[in-house]
C-alpha cells in the first residue's frame, strides 16, 4: 500500500511537471484518480488536456465514462470542423483521443467475443489441420460440439482421402469471425465414416493475430473505380473500419491496384483512396469480393468514419449486452420455476453479414 502511494506521488509530480508546473489540486485528483482506475500516466495526460480545452465542468467524468468521452470526441470535432481542421493542435488531441478509444473498445471487445475452451468453437466454424511435418493443412469444417469432443468434416477438401489419420498430437487453427486467430493442440478420438474425425477437447486455447482496429458490418452501396478510369461500378461495402473496407461488386478486381471509392455515410459523401490488398472472384455469380485499405485520408473524413465506426460498435454492444442479459435473466427464471411452466423467449441476436454470402441490394 505504501509502495502504491509513493508510486503515485511520483507520477502525479512527473505529470505536473510535463504539464507546465501546474499544481492545481484539481490536477492532482485527476491524476490520484486515473491511477486508481489503472490508467496510464499518457492516458490521464491525453485526457486532462482534452477537460481543459473543453473546460468541463466535471473532469472526471472523462475517466470513467465511455458515454462523456464520446462527447469530448464530438465536441473536438465541432471545434475542428468550426475552423476548417487547421488547428494541429487541436487535430492531434483529437488523434490521441480517438487512441486512447480504440484501446478501450477493443478492450472490451476482447473481453466479450474471447474464448479460452474448444467447447466454445461455433457449429460451421472453418478450420485448418495439420500432423507432424505436413506441407498444407487440410481444411475441414466443425460439424459437431458435445461436451467430449469436436467433430470436423473434410469432405469439401479434394486433398483428403478418407481413412487417412495421424498419430499424436495434431494442430488445429481457425479465425474467430470478428475476433482473433486461435490454435491447439489434439488428438484424434475416433476416425469417422465420410471424411470425418472426432477429436478431443482443449481448454488452453492460445489466441494471437488480434485485430488492431474495430470493424462494423454494414450494407452501404457506393461505387468504386480505378484511379484512371473515370467508369464507375456498383459496390456495396460490407464492412468498414479507420484504416480500409470489404466492398462486393460486379467484374474481377485485381489485387494491388489503386482505386477510389464513393459513398454516403450518415448523409455525407465520402470519397476516398484506396489499394486493393486482396481480391477473390466468384465465377458463377460474377461477383468479386474485396479488401481494400485506405490511404492519405484527409482529417475531416477519417473523422467521420471514426464517428460512424463508434456509434454503430456501440449500439452491437449494447444489443448484445441486452441479449446477455436477457438469457441470464431467463437462465434466472428457470432456476426458480418448474422448466415445463416457461414459454421460451426470444433473444435478439446481432446478425452480421457474411462474407461469403455477401450479394449486392
Amino acid at each position: 500500500m505504501i509502495s502504491f502511494i509513493f508510486f503515485t506521488i511520483i507520477l502525479i509530480l512527473i505529470f505536473i511537471y510535463s504539464a507546465g508546473g501546474d499544481f492545481s489540486s484539481s490536477s492532482i485528483d485527476f491524476v490520484a484518480k486515473g491511477r486508481e482506475r489503472g490508467l496510464s500516466t499518457k492516458d490521464i495526460k491525453i485526457l486532462k488536456q482534452v477537460a481543459d480545452f473543453l473546460e468541463l465542468d466535471k473532469p472526471l467524468l472523462l475517466l470513467g465514462s465511455l458515454d462523456h468521452v464520446d462527447s469530448a470526441i464530438n465536441a473536438l470535432s465541432s471545434n475542428l470542423n468550426k475552423y476548417g481542421y487547421t488547428d494541429i493542435v487541436l487535430v492531434q488531441l483529437l488523434e490521441d483521443l480517438y487512441t486512447y478509444r480504440k484501446k478501450i473498445a477493443l478492450r472490451r471487445n476482447d473481453k466479450r467475443l474471447q474464448i479460452t475452451s474448444s467447447r466454445e468453437i461455433s457449429i460451421k466454424q472453418s478450420v485448418k489441420v495439420t500432423c507432424g511435418n505436413m506441407d498444407n493443412p487440410f481444411i475441414g469444417e466443425v460439424v459437431d460440439n458435445s461436451e467430449k469432443f469436436i467433430i470436423i468434416d473434410f469432405s469439401k477438401d479434394s486433398n483428403f482421402t478418407s481413412g487417412i489419420t495421424c498419430d499424436g498430437f495434431i494442430n488445429i487453427y481457425f479465425w474467430k469471425k470478428g475476433d482473433a486467430g486461435y490454435f491447439f493442440e489434439s488428438v484424434i478420438i475416433e476416425n469417422l465414416q465420410y471424411n470425418k474425425w472426432k477429436v478431443a477437447h482443449c481448454n488452453e486455447l492460445i489466441r494471437s493475430q488480434k485485430r488492431k482496429e474495430i470493424r462494423v458490418a454494414t450494407k452501404i452501396n457506393g461505387y468504386i473505380h480505378q484511379i484512371d478510369d473515370k467508369e464507375r461500378i456498383l459496390a456495396q461495402i460490407i464492412n468498414i473500419s479507420e484504416g480500409g473496407a470489404a466492398v462486393v461488386t460486379h467484374g474481377v478486381i485485381n489485387k494491388d491496384i489503386q482505386i477510389k471509392i464513393e459513398f454516403d455515410l450518415a448523409g455525407a459523401p465520402i470519397i476516398l483512396d484506396g489499394i486493393v490488398h486482396a481480391s477473390s472472384y466468384n465465377l458463377e455469380k460474377n461477383i468479386s469480393f474485396v479488401r481494400i485499405r485506405f490511404v492519405k485520408l484527409p482529417v475531416d473524413t477519417l473523422t467521420r468514419i471514426r464517428s460512424f465506426i463508434y456509434n454503430i460498435n456501440k449500439e452491437h454492444e449494447l444489443i448484445e449486452e441486452n441479449s446477455r442479459k436477457a438469457v441470464e435473466n431467463q437462465e434466472e427464471i428457470n432456476n426458480n420455476i418448474e422448466s415445463d411452466s416457461i414459454e421460451s423467449e426470444d433473444v435478439l441476436e446481432v446478425e452480421y453479414l457474411l462474407e461469403d454470402n455477401a450479394v449486392l441490394i
